[in-house]
């Protein structure tokens, strides 16, 4: 095998891993931070579809802008659980709404505010963020294949 060969093999082998790694967050949610599920929890079976109460907002900034984390407390059972929401700069709702939340079946742990900025945005992001990576890749792919049929 040449030389050349074996960097363009490890060069498409890096792209298909990052866009691998990108759908797989995607799919499972980050790992690191509070509540962020993926689109495994979205498309759950066994979810359970209530209603919650915003108790509050947890603030932070970043450098120069504000974020927020609404604190969501649900009945599960004859208790109250409390989870995050993902942080923003803005929300559709204020302190003492009740909104829509789901999660699956015995993990309430897993809950989500049933908006779509909560359900998808940070899945639909890291789809976004894997793109560019899949589609070099694919056309690296074709590329190869067709210089090697015509010769």
């Amino acid at each position: 095998m040449k030389k050349d060969t074996k960097f363009v093999i490890g060069c498409f082998a890096v792209l298909y891993s990052m866009a691998l790694l990108f759908v797989a967050l995607a799919w499972f949610g980050v790992p690191i931070g509070n509540n962020n599920h993926g689109l495994d929890v979205v498309f759950s079976r066994n979810l359970v579809y209530t209603t919650g109460r915003v108790i509050r907002f947890d603030s932070f900034a970043i450098s120069r802008s504000r974020t927020s984390t609404p604190v969501v407390e649900i009945p599960v059972g004859k208790t109250l659980f409390r989870f995050r929401g993902e942080g923003m700069d803005s929300h559709p709702f204020t302190k003492g709404d009740v909104i829509p939340v789901a999660y699956p079946a015995g993990h309430p742990e897993r809950a989500y505010i049933r908006t779509f900025r909560q359900m998808y945005f940070g899945s639909l992001l890291m789809l976004l963020f894997a793109s560019p990576f899949l589609a070099l890749a694919v056309w690296g792919t074709i590329m190869q294949v067709r210089d090697r049929l015509r010769s």
